[in-house]
């Protein structure tokens, strides 16, 4: 059966495309990962769900729309799984990545493509994702219709430590940053924030070692990846008692 493709606007046959690339579970470093495959969580509407594959849609991509994106996939892979090593800081818990190593169009593509497949899933685990206007603009950013711009869908990564046990968590929920609502999202023991409208990157937060901006996913400058031993906002809290209380039955 033929349906629209939220891509390319045709009538075509859909396929399974996944929400988080199938790649980040196979690369990662993570034997829970490797072992089980991820564990879905949404503190949202009490969900739970292995995912040996991955979360997938079979209702939002073409093939060759899959493809396209599937390029961004690919980079994001490449640069936060197999190379990652590479870039840890000898003297602080971080990774940094000049910015001559970084494709910043690719980097940027594949986070706003994350949230924008969130968004027009209709999955219920994905339920609080929605992108309002902004789903149309991140489709715009994805087509080059829209040059990208450092404070439209701007993009925090941070890297769990390697002691952190909930690694192989996915989660998407919804939050806030400067005022801002802002999505987070978890996978492959990354932690990543998106805002999705212009936000005031001089916002402060208590960090002795760099400057908030410093932190921001931004063109012409070193990209900063912190470790982190723990998020411990109310949701986070409520993601890893799941976690815990699921995996130790298995």
């Amino acid at each position: 059966m033929k349906q629209k493709c939220n891509y390319c606007h045709q009538e075509c046959k859909l396929i399974q495309a996944h929400i988080i690339p199938k790649g980040f579970l196979k690369g990662s470093e993570s034997n829970s990962i490797k072992d089980k495959g991820f564990l879905e969580v949404s503190t949202e509407i009490h969900y739970t769900k292995n995912r040996p594959i991955g979360p997938y849609d079979q209702n939002i991509l073409c093939a060759t729309c899959d493809n396209i994106i599937g390029d961004y996939d690919g980079y994001a892979k490449t640069l936060l799984i197999d190379e990652i090593s590479k870039y840890k800081d000898g003297r602080k818990p971080c990774y940094i990545f000049p910015s001559v190593q970084v494709d910043y169009t690719k980097l940027k593509k594949f986070f706003i493509s994350l949230i924008w497949r969130a968004s027009i899933s209709k999955r219920d685990e994905y339920a609080r994702v929605t992108l309002g206007p902004y789903e149309d603009i991140a489709l715009k950013c994805l087509k080059d219709d829209i040059d990208l711009r450092d404070d439209i869908f701007s993009v925090l990564i941070f890297k769990d430590a390697p002691n952190i046990k909930y690694q192989d968590v996915i989660s998407f929920t919804a939050s806030k940053l400067a005022g801002k609502r802002a999505y987070k999202i978890h996978f492959s023991g990354y932690q990543i924030t998106i805002v999705p409208k212009s936000i005031d990157m001089t916002w402060s937060i208590k960090n002795g070692t760099m400057s908030p901006a410093d932190l921001f996913l931004k063109k012409d400058q070193a990209l900063i990846i912190p470790e982190v031993d723990i998020d411990v906002s109310g949701k986070d809290q409520m993601i890893i008692k799941i976690y815990l209380k699921l995996r130790m039955k298995q």
